[in-house]
């Protein structure tokens, strides 16, 4: 990661964004398509792969030793996807 400097963050960006455009594109085109999905969830997740973990490099030395444990609560939080459960009414 070191030769791509500091373009890795707009490079894991603009990787993740080609997921996201990909996966639009086979839903519409060729949503019965599994090669193409699978294609597009790849470029998704090392789009990710690449953007989260510099995203939280980049922000997270700034926060004061005191308020350490609150930033690891908000980055755990962050990253934690949301659990709807059966007796959870869906909102419209």
């Amino acid at each position: 990661m070191r030769h791509v400097g500091s373009w890795s963050l707009l490079l894991g960006i603009s990787v993740f964004f080609i997921g996201l455009t990909l996966s639009v594109l086979v839903a519409f085109i060729a949503p019965t398509s599994v090669s193409l999905l699978v294609t597009s969830l790849i470029f998704n997740g090392f789009g990710q792969g690449l953007t989260i973990p510099l995203a939280l490099n980049a922000n997270l030395p700034s926060v004061s030793e005191a308020q350490a444990g609150m930033a690891s609560g908000m980055v755990g939080t962050m990253q934690t996807p949301p659990r709807v459960t059966a007796k959870q009414p869906l909102s419209c």
